[in-house]
């Protein structure tokens, strides 16, 4: 009798707890559909180009402080080499976002809003932050010069805009695999630079 009474509470218990909202209220019901794969891929494209790092080119900068000290020297030759790495960085960034080739979802489910849950923020540019969206899981396949086709997994969230076009919301995938079943050769240790997107 004992068994059954537990067994009783463990199927009542879940169904109150719905009933009532236990843990926050209930998400309101999707009122859209999950975004296409090729949606999903305009999503990550902006995502990737929102890296993009506004600022004066290394040129002006250059030309700037030697305008104003009369040379290049060691006080302000860090203004310059901070540029060149911003230029770096967002040339890689238009790279990536070249690059792409496909983004495949899949495990697409509509519950709450949690940038946190995907180590992400939501940028307040995008509109105001919704209840819900869909939380995807996301295979990200980019062509490389060196490489070929690899592909690396993520997950994130799909905002939709008033337009009707999706915002992704979530850490851009890493650690791409090969396509073409080869190895890739021992890389040099880095000795600094941009993020390594591929």
């Amino acid at each position: 009798m004992r068994a059954f009474d537990r067994a009783l509470a463990m199927m009542v218990v879940p169904a109150l707890c719905l009933a009532a909202g236990c843990g926050g209220k209930p998400v309101a019901a999707a009122g859209y559909a999950a975004p296409t794969d090729n949606e999903a891929l305009d999503a990550y494209r902006n995502s990737v180009l929102g890296k993009h790092i506004a600022g004066s080119s290394s040129e002006e900068v250059a030309q700037r402080v030697a305008e104003k000290d009369g040379g290049i020297n060691g006080m302000n030759y860090h203004a310059i080499t901070l540029a060149q790495s911003r230029e770096s960085h967002n040339e890689r960034v238009e790279e990536l976002a070249r690059n792409l080739q496909s983004t495949e979802l899949s495990d697409c489910v509509w519950e709450r809003f949690s940038p946190s849950a995907v180590k992400a923020k939501y940028k307040d540019e995008a509109g105001p932050a919704p209840e819900a969206a869909y939380r995807c899981k996301v295979t990200v396949t980019i062509d490389t010069d060196s490489r070929g086709l690899v592909a690396a997994p993520t997950e994130g969230f799909f905002v939709r805009k008033d337009d009707g076009s999706f915002v992704f919301v979530g850490k851009l995938a890493k650690d791409y695999k090969r396509l073409d079943g080869k190895e890739d050769e021992p890389e040099e240790k880095s000795t600094g630079g941009s993020q390594k997107f591929s």
